[in-house]
């Protein structure tokens, strides 16, 4: 007996709602809910605090490298998102250093991250582009995101946003040309915090330039080192938060 299996791969098309907010006032609380008023169909209520002014402090989570490939596999990932908000109620919003899911282009694994823990619901989520999510633009297919420069999203994206005080430098360890991050980003980054007033300067990217992980003498880890290391001192960034070692 003898027979034959095929796998024969499709494209199912998705419509994506975007919603923008305008007139909030400093430091108020908004519910809101999504779905479809036809059938009836609500998420659960979510609560959203808009940031107070440019002078308060204020606390975020820091995360990286949740990625995994099965919805269970995440829920560890949600235990982590509900403690820290436990301990930390006042907490506005989720940095991600990258690698949010293991395969970027299967939207299953998009679901099961953002179903995981209705923390979310609460949490604006502010990716970093990793190394799973180098296939498309998967990122700003999943995300609306600020202060994205025109460029090409085939490897990822880079942007930058602002919190109160805190400026926030996002980049994308993908984009590379010859072991090191392409001229036109490392432009962009150059004017984009040099342009910022804002008291804090925070960069964002995957791949750690310096770390004890198995990464470290990777040959494009080692041209972002050379690139950065003294580059971000002298454009007076404060802090950089990486990820991709699982360390």
């Amino acid at each position: 007996m003898t027979g034959q299996i095929a796998l024969l791969p499709f494209d199912k098309d998705y419509v994506q709602h975007t919603v923008k907010l305008s007139g909030l006032k400093p430091g108020e609380k908004y519910s809101y809910r999504v779905g479809n008023a036809e059938y009836d169909w609500w998420s659960d209520a979510g609560v959203i605090t808009a940031a107070e002014g440019a002078d308060e402090a204020f606390t975020f989570f820091y995360v990286t490298d949740p990625q995994a490939q099965r919805e269970d596999q995440y829920e560890r990932f949600a235990e982590v998102i509900e403690t820290a908000v436990k301990k930390y109620p006042d907490g506005r919003f989720i940095v991600s250093a990258g690698d949010q899911v293991d395969a970027g282009e299967n939207i299953k694994h998009w679901r099961y991250l953002l179903n995981s823990t209705k923390s979310l619901l609460n949490l604006p989520f502010m990716p970093t582009t990793g190394n799973h999510e180098d296939e498309g633009a998967v990122i700003t297919e999943n995300f609306v995101l600020p202060n994205v420069p025109e460029q090409e999203l085939d490897t990822g994206v880079f942007y930058s946003y602002d919190y109160n005080n805190v400026h926030f430098t996002v980049l994308n360890t993908n984009d590379v040309e010859d072991d090191k991050l392409s001229d036109a980003q490392i432009e962009w980054m150059k004017n984009d915090i040099k342009s910022s007033d804002a008291k804090w300067k925070i960069v964002v990217l995957h791949k750690a330039p310096y770390s004890n992980g198995s990464h470290y003498d990777d040959g494009d880890v080692e041209g972002i080192r050379t690139q950065l290391g003294a580059l971000l001192p002298y454009l007076g960034v404060d802090l950089v938060l990486q990820g991709h070692d699982h360390v």
